[in-house]
Parts: structure tokens; sequence; C-alpha cells
């Protein structure tokens, strides 16, 4: 059966605003917190909590996470690296509701990027033959992020401000009343080699590229 949209709400927040502001302004977004669905029980030993709230803001969609993590760490050091086989990744995925073109989005402790556009075809999670990764990285960067890496506190923060119209390459100025799909995914990678994989979707297997499983949200106004 289906269900309501998550609510996006409008927020208005600038780039270069202290942590503190961006969790107050965020404070009343929906809550979305990673969990190991296809597990069916416990999560793994090296699971942490992990929680995102998102809004927009003209034609931009914005993101705040914190993400509980022993030992943030990527050794990607520069746009479009391999970043899941180098430590910590949190992943955007964001699809137009009713298409199935859609974006997935990189972002590291570190504040490294990868981006890649998925093309407007069902099969689009698998990599088809005649293709490599390369032939759907963009560049050069496409969105606006930030990170903060706070060891103490056993976690590390984004904020990201992505424009909607990158996910089919069309304008869009306001982005009040659209509906889109919206997962966020992790790798909470361990200096020992080890991998503990969560989102925020309810996946029935462990694969992130599922898009009938990522909940739709719709931007509202405040």
């Amino acid at each position: 059966m289906d269900t309501a949209p998550i609510l996006c709400p409008e927020i208005r927040i600038d780039n270069q605003a202290g942590w503190g502001a961006i969790e107050t302004a965020f404070a009343m977004s929906h809550a979305f917190e990673y969990r190991q669905h296809w597990r069916k029980g416990e999560p793994d030993p090296l699971f942490r909590t992990a929680c995102v709230r998102t809004g927009w803001q003209g034609g931009d969609f914005l993101i705040y996470a914190v993400l509980g993590d022993d030992e943030p760490f990527n050794k990607a050091d520069r746009l479009n690296a391999y970043t899941w086989e180098m430590g910590d990744v949190f992943e955007i995925f964001l699809m137009p509701l009713g298409r199935t073109v859609y974006v997935e989005y990189h972002v590291t402790p570190e504040n490294q990027k990868l981006q890649l556009r998925w093309p407007d075809r069902p099969e689009t999670y698998k990599m088809p033959e005649e293709h490599k990764l390369e032939d759907f990285m963009l560049a050069p960067e496409i969105f606006f992020s930030r990170t903060s890496v706070e060891p103490v506190a056993k976690r590390w923060r984004i904020f990201c401000r992505v424009p909607f119209g990158s996910v089919a390459g069309e304008t869009l100025a306001n982005a009040a009343g659209t509906q889109w799909k919206a997962s966020f995914c992790r790798y909470d990678a361990y200096r020992s080699g080890e991998i503990s994989y969560s989102s925020t979707s309810p996946h029935e297997v462990l694969r992130y590229h599922r898009p009938q499983e990522w909940p739709v949200i719709q931007c509202v106004k405040a």
C-alpha cells in the first residue's frame, strides 16, 4: 500500500552558517534514521547510529547528516575517486518521482566527492556491459558540501546543498510542490578493512540501488 510522502520543509540557511545554526534550522525536519533492514534482526556489532534531515531552498535540496563513527577516514584525494573503496562514505540518491534517471553523490569525511548520474532507464543500477563507471561520472563539482570530523564525539557531520536540477540536467528555480525519491546510505569503514553498511531506506537485500524501496519526499512551503 502506498504511503504519504515525507514532507521536506523550506529552510533558509547560508552555506557558511555555523554547525549550531544548521542544527537548529533542521530541527523540525523529518529524521531519516539509518538501519540494516536486510538483517531481519539485530544490527551488526560495528553498526553506529546516524541520522539525516532534509529541507529545500529555491531550487536546492538541503541535507544535514550526523553519522556516528569510531574512526572517520577516507583516502580519496580528488573528485570522482572510487570513494567506496577508500574508507567512510556518505551517499545521496535522488530521483524525480515518475522518472528513472537518478544521481548518486558521495561525500567523504575529508569532503571529497564522487558524482554519478544514472541514465533514464529501469535497469540503471546494473552496469551495462558496453560502459564503464567513468561514463556516468559528472564533473566539475555540481553540489556544495561541508564536513566536520569530531573524534571526541566519535562522529562526523555533513551539510550539503544539491541543485535539484542536477538530477536530470535541467534548471529548477523553485522546488515547492515537487516530489522526489530520496535515499541516504553509508559505508562505515574501519582501518582493519571491516565495513558496516546501512541505509535510511528499508532495503530487503543489501543493495542500495533499489529505487522501488526509496521513500518519496515532497517539498512544502514554510
